[in-house]
């Protein structure tokens, strides 16, 4: 017999999955015809590299929730965070989190999970900034480059050892009329380990630059030379969309930035080819969030850990 909880998760994993399904085939015919000429070879490439990003972000994840005094077995958090990716497609901005937060049954889960989900994002739009205005000042100076990344890294750091996600949900347990001690345990705790923000920072810019390369010479057959300000502006624009709270997983708003951004900056392709690699993006990086979670799913199914 499966809790209210339990099935509150299973809702909104199942509602993720509709909304995605949806999306891909309202525009499967577009998509169709531009991967018909697209290297294939090359292109499921770019989605194990951008699934080994997600895999670092998960790892990275469960090092948060661990900082803020909540340990799962790592095939836990593995679940719950690409589980909680396509849940994050259901409209509001919330689901993702409430599905994680549904799906562990401890004292204190909740709040744990809140401030990690907090410290993930914060670290991660710094992450991605840097690594987006980067890129682009790479056109300007390599000096200027490297100054922006260096700096992002600093400041990423910085942002990695604050104590104010735990702060903000032991405000909002409070006006609640929770017992923050009580429910949230040890959180933030005095000391923090600096390295695994700064792999998490290295790694996610290595692997998410070389995913975007690889995507789009293989449907666009572009060098990188060419596309190194198109992922800069891919980046930034999934950067703009987090900050749009009533659009699922940024959509719509990612692609018009994108698109923005490209005309803006003149970069000599017409709208229609900046509207493809936007929409081609899109999808792509849906498909890697569905294979993912369902890579975790099968794995779980066999008994067997992850790293």
């Amino acid at each position: 017999m499966l809790s209210n909880r339990q099935i509150i998760s299973l809702i909104l994993l199942f509602a993720g999955i509709g909304f995605i399904a949806v999306l891909i085939g309202r525009s499967w015919g577009q998509i169709a015809a531009l991967l018909a000429s697209a290297n294939w070879a090359l292109l499921a490439l770019s989605c194990v590299v951008g699934i080994a990003s997600m895999v670092v972000t998960s790892l990275f994840f469960y090092y948060l929730l661990d900082k803020h005094a909540l340990r799962l077995p790592t095939r836990d958090v593995h679940r719950l965070f690409f589980y909680g990716q396509i849940a994050k497609y259901v409209p509001g901005k919330i689901w993702g989190i409430l599905y994680q937060t549904t799906s562990v049954n401890q004292k204190g889960a909740s709040s744990s999970i809140a401030a990690a989900n907090i410290d993930l994002m914060v670290i991660s739009i710094l992450t991605n900034l840097a690594l987006g205005i980067a890129l682009v000042a790479s056109g300007i100076s390599m000096v200027l480059a490297a100054m922006v990344f260096l700096l992002g890294l600093y400041v990423t750091v910085l942002a990695s050892r604050s104590i104010l996600s735990g702060k903000l949900i032991g405000w909002v347990l409070s006006k609640l009329g929770r017992n923050n001690a009580a429910d949230s345990g040890d959180v933030n705790p005095p000391t923090n380990n600096l390295m695994p923000v700064i792999l998490y920072y290295g790694m996610i810019c290595l692997l998410g630059v070389m995913a975007y390369y690889l995507m789009l010479h293989a449907v666009f057959s572009f060098s990188f030379a060419d596309v190194v300000a198109y992922i800069g502006y891919l980046i930034l624009a999934w950067v703009a969309g987090v900050f749009l709270f009533l659009a699922p997983a940024g959509m719509g708003v990612r692609e018009l930035v994108f698109i923005a951004f490209g005309t803006y900056m003149d970069t000599g392709v017409s709208v229609d080819t900046l509207v493809i690699i936007a929409v081609v993006s899109r999808f792509w990086q849906v498909f890697q969030e569905l294979g993912a979670a369902a890579v975790v799913f099968l794995w779980n199914r066999t008994g067997h850990h992850f790293p």
